[in-house]
């Protein structure tokens, strides 16, 4: 699966291929089709912010903005949750 992520410590991020998650039991896979973007998504792209800690450890996995629309792909529930 496609993600976002910040692998060099200079402005800028990646387009990357991660491996799709396996939901836990009681967890379902959200297919994304829009996200919006948050202020943190743009500190992680300019490396400003609490982002410009030099302690922070790369890679950083983007979470694509605080606003996601989607739909369910993968459902890992008990039969008695519908």
């Amino acid at each position: 699966m496609l993600g976002i992520a910040k692998m060099k410590p200079e402005k800028g991020v990646t387009l990357s291929e991660f491996p799709k998650p396996i939901p836990a039991e009681d967890e379902v896979l959200i297919k994304v089709k829009v996200s919006g973007i948050c202020g943190s998504d743009v500190w992680l792209y300019t490396l400003e912010g609490p982002l410009s800690d030099p302690r922070l450890t790369l890679p950083i996995i983007s979470s694509e903005g605080n606003f996601r629309y989607g739909f369910i792909s993968f459902r890992n529930l008990p039969a008695q949750i519908t």
